[in-house]
Order: C-alpha cells, then sequence, then structure tokens
C-alpha cells in the first residue's frame, strides 16, 4: 500500500538541491552534500542505505577535441601520405561508430572520488521480482550534451558523415590518383575544425532543475512505497552521470542482479515538460522499452486521468538506461520533453513531479500483488 506525504514534499527536495546545494558537477563537494542529503533522506523513510564512493572522470575532457583534430590531420595528410591519411581516416571512423553504437569515448579528464547512494526496501514475502529505481545525483555541466537537447544526436551523425566522406575521398584520392579528391577533404576537415571551438554551453540552470527534479520523484515515490508482498525496492541515485557511465557501472559490478528477475525505472529529467515514457532510445543503435513495463505504464496512465502523459522516442542523446539496454537488462525511461500539443490541451490539476511518482507508484504496485506472494 502507497502512503501518501505532503504532495509539495518534492518541491522542497528541489529547492534544497537548487538553492541550498547548487550545482552538482560530477566528483564535486557540492554533488558529496547531494549524496548525504539525500542519504539521509532515504535513511528517515526507513530505506536501508549505502553509499557508494568510485572513481569517475571530472568532466568531459578533450576527447572529442582530439577525435576532431585527428579528422584535421587525416585531410591535411592526403596530398602527401594519402596511405597514412587513409589509415587515420578509418581509425577516426571506427572511433565515432563505436562512440554512437557501443560506449562513449574514454573521457580524458582527471579521475575524482564519486559516489552512487543506495536505499533498499525488501519486501514482506520471499520477493519475486527486484524494481530498481534510478536518477542522476550530480548535475550537467555546462559543456554536457545532457543541457542541449537534440544537438548531441546531431553531433553524433555529424561526426560519422565526416569521417565516412574522409574515408571516400581518400580512396577516391588512391584510386584516381587525382587532386581534385584532396581539395574536396577540405569540407569535412573544416566541419571537424569548427566542431573542435564551437561552444555547447547550456541553459545549466534549467538542467540543474530537471536533474533535481529527477531526484525528487525518485526519493518521494520510494517514500510512498512503504510495503510490498513480493518486490524488492531499489532506489539509487547515480554519481557522475554527466561525464559518463562510471556510476552505474560499478552499481552493476557491485550487485550483480539477475536479468530475468530484475527492472529498471530510471528517470533520465524532470522538469515543466511534458511528462513522457519512453518507446525506444538511443542514437545510432536504438533500443525498445522493456515491454511489460511499458504496458504497465500504459495502463496505469489510462487508469487515472491525472497522470497525464504519452509515450515518445528519445534519440536526442543516450541516456541512463542506455548501457542497461546494451548489456541485455530489462529497463525503462521516464522524462520530460517538449510538449506535442498546446499547453492549455495538456494541462493537469497536479504537477507534473506528482504525475510521475503516481505513474512510478501505480506502475511497481501492479508489478506487486498479493497473487504473486501466493504463487
Amino acid at each position: 500500500m502507497a502512503v501518501y506525504p505532503r504532495r509539495d514534499a518534492p518541491l522542497d527536495i528541489v529547492q534544497h538541491l537548487t538553492t541550498t546545494v547548487g550545482p552538482r558537477l560530477a566528483t564535486s563537494l557540492a554533488e558529496a552534500q547531494a549524496a548525504a542529503y539525500v542519504g539521509g533522506y532515504m535513511r528517515r523513510t526507513g530505506m536501508r542505505v549505502s553509499v557508494d564512493t568510485f572513481r569517475a572522470a571530472s568532466s568531459l575532457g578533450p576527447g572529442y577535441r582530439l577525435l576532431a583534430a585527428l579528422g584535421f590531420v587525416a585531410a591535411s595528410l592526403a596530398g602527401w601520405q594519402p596511405w597514412l591519411a587513409l589509415l587515420l581516416a578509418v581509425w577516426g571512423l571506427l572511433m565515432v561508430l563505436s562512440d554512437g553504437l557501443v560506449t562513449p569515448l574514454p573521457t580524458l579528464a582527471p579521475r575524482r572520488d564519486s559516489q552512487n547512494v543506495v536505499g533498499t526496501r525488501a519486501s514482506e514475502k520471499r520477493p519475486l521480482l527486484r524494481v530498481v529505481l534510478l536518477a542522476p545525483l550530480d548535475t550537467p555541466n555546462g559543456s554536457s550534451a545532457r543541457c542541449f537537447g537534440g544537438r548531441q544526436r546531431i553531433a553524433v551523425i555529424g561526426r560519422v558523415i565526416a569521417f565516412s566522406v574522409l574515408v571516400g575521398f581518400n580512396v577516391a584520392l588512391l584510386w584516381r590518383q587525382q587532386n581534385i579528391w584532396w581539395y574536396l577533404q577540405a569540407l569535412p576537415a573544416l566541419y571537424l575544425l569548427l566542431t573542435m571551438f564551437s561552444s555547447h554551453y547550456g541553459d545549466v540552470r534549467a538542467a540543474e532543475a530537471s536533474g533535481a527534479g529527477a531526484i525528487a520523484v525518485l526519493l518521494d515515490a520510494a517514500e510512498r512505497l512503504q510495503h510490498a508482498y513480493t518486490t524488492e525496492l531499489w532506489a539509487v541515485a547515480l554519481g557522475a552521470t554527466a561525464t559518463g557511465s562510471s556510476g552505474l557501472r560499478d552499481f552493476l559490478a557491485r550487485y550483480p542482479f539477475s536479468k530475468e528477475k530484475t527492472v529498471f525505472i530510471a528517470l533520465e529529467r524532470i522538469d515543466d515538460g511534458q511528462l513522457t515514457y519512453v518507446s525506444r532510445e538511443g542514437i545510432l543503435q536504438q533500443y525498445n522499452a522493456d515491454a511489460e513495463l511499458y504496458r504497465l505504464a500504459a495502463d496505469v496512465d489510462a487508469d487515472d486521468t491525472t497522470i497525464n502523459t504519452e509515450p515518445r522516442t528519445y534519440t536526442a542523446a543516450p541516456s541512463i538506461a542506455t548501457l542497461l539496454h546494451a548489456q541485455g537488462y530489462r529497463a525503462f525511461t521516464l522524462l520530460t520533453q517538449a510538449p506535442l500539443t498546446p499547453v492549455h490541451e495538456t494541462s493537469s490539476d497536479l504537477g507534473v513531479y506528482e504525475q510521475a511518482i503516481r505513474l512510478i507508484v501505480g506502475m511497481i504496485q501492479r508489478l506487486d500483488t498479493p497473487s504473486q506472494s501466493e504463487s
């Protein structure tokens, strides 16, 4: 049975994280202060809490600038060392494809201590299912793609196209021995050079609020789910999400969950946009949401007319759940996006935090039924 604390509790959490703590950059003191606050909140709601420390990059580092420089050098060398230029272009293409399809490029930044805050609540009966709620503990720094939405997809596709064109022009140069193929390489090289100096600073204040909103929904939903029959609840605030997936990788390494008996609900960002449950996500490689969780979200939304959410795809940037999908876990993402319909048609008497909390609580309650404990 769910309990219902004050409706303004999520607002208090957001207010504390955004004003008292401030921007929670990866591996910063503010991130550690947020971890202490989140851990204390979980303990007050009766959860068992552990804080797991790991090493993570403190920023995104110069990796993508060095990759752009690699492409520029490849184009510059094509007139004198065409085979070396082709080798560099192919190397760059493989790296950008790996970045978009497999795993992000390693960050070449100093590594410092970060932490995951892990709260657990046991079930009354023998657990048949584990539900893991995930939210970012930190907020994006000024250069993080999470600040500028769809630009990361454009950047990834742009790099793939630029290096593909470089490879094609180098092959043509070796085959035809005509200088025109060298001159044409100036186009993708210029594009890559511009990406080295482009500024990707977004609305840090808005990103800070959306990150705090995800934490608020995580904590309030966990507080309302005080009792469970056969469902074990985990609420996890992941550190250093803006600079990679070190936090999630450390969490999965420490707790080797069964992929059949564990489901993940990831809160990517929650702000004043349209509440959305993601049907398909990813940039180059795309993944479908777990079918059962997707169906439950639709059912809860249909039964509670105050929730007002909708299914959408999310291909603007990698989400927290991208790594989970890639490793074969059952995962589902909840976030807010710009509304497709005018605001007056999507308005609700409940704030978006309350809508997200009710959706999560309703889904978990349907996963955890008395009939399951009797099976």
